[in-house]
């Protein structure tokens, strides 16, 4: 999503410049704004790159974590099972104590 937004507002900020290459009055003014899109381009290409790595990277450490929390959810549930057994088991042997009066 993040990488959708980042392009959005590229592509925008491209066709306001495009415009302004085509509506240019000299040659000089029609370069230097064609070396700020492809100057803008190349920024962009390179925060393109750096956060599809990073979501990229964020993907596998995600899948790493489930993984994990699995694990944990296995372990507690067999801790859990045998807390529940040793307590029906100790209630069945719970010896009467006498009361003080």
């Amino acid at each position: 999503r993040s990488l959708q937004i980042c392009k959005q507002w590229y592509q925008r900020r491209v066709a306001i410049t495009a415009g302004r290459v085509r509506n240019a009055k000299t040659a000089e003014e029609m370069k230097d704004l064609e070396g700020f899109v492809d100057e803008a381009q190349k920024k962009f290409d390179e925060q393109y790159e750096i956060t599809r790595e990073m979501l990229e990277d964020r993907d596998v450490k995600n899948a790493e974590m489930v993984v994990h929390v699995e694990d944990l959810a296995k372990v507690q549930v067999e801790y859990f099972k045998a807390a529940h057994e040793l307590a029906v088991e100790m209630e069945k042997k719970k010896v009467p104590t006498a009361t003080l009066r």
